[in-house]
């Protein structure tokens, strides 16, 4: 869902000058475009974010052929609270890691894990500032004051 960045970005590249050759990327689906490179002798670096599924095969291929390998993938990423936060300090940075860019960051919180001993506390105060972003306007991405826009999909 992300090619049309990659995209822009060769654009970007093009008109900054950059000469032919030093970046290149190639777009299409597994089977026709992946699966060569990742098999292909002269490609010596793979790196892959998606499903464990396709990133374990991907390993599974180039592992013979001794090539490093970058794997980001089936990660949901979790927000680890501990009795001992300052909740002044962080709750904030935990509530944009959850909506920045509506949610659809390679990094965005999806999960928290509360110590036991503050979780109603921790719920309290994050439903309170969450029910606050009214605060937070929702609309036109391209306008400063908007946190969260339109989702990259209709699925999604």
């Amino acid at each position: 869902m992300t090619s049309v960045t990659a995209y822009k970005l060769c654009h970007l590249l093009e008109e900054a000058g950059l000469p032919h050759g030093v970046v290149n990327m190639v777009f299409g689906f597994g089977q026709n475009v992946g699966e060569p490179l990742i098999e292909h002798p002269d490609v010596p670096l793979v790196s892959f974010t998606g499903s464990t599924v396709t990133g374990r095969h991907i390993a599974v291929k180039t592992a013979p052929l001794l090539k490093k390998l970058s794997l980001e993938m089936g990660g949901k990423n979790a927000a680890i609270v501990f009795a001992d936060v300052n909740l002044d300090t962080h709750l904030p940075a935990i509530i944009r890691s959850c909506f920045l860019n509506s949610g659809e960051i390679c990094l965005s919180t999806s999960r928290l894990y509360v110590q036991k001993s503050i979780y109603k506390h921790f719920v309290d105060k994050f439903t309170e500032e969450v029910l606050k972003l009214s605060k937070i306007r929702v609309g036109d991405p391209s306008e400063s004051d908007t946190l969260i826009g339109p989702m990259v999909s209709e699925a999604h």
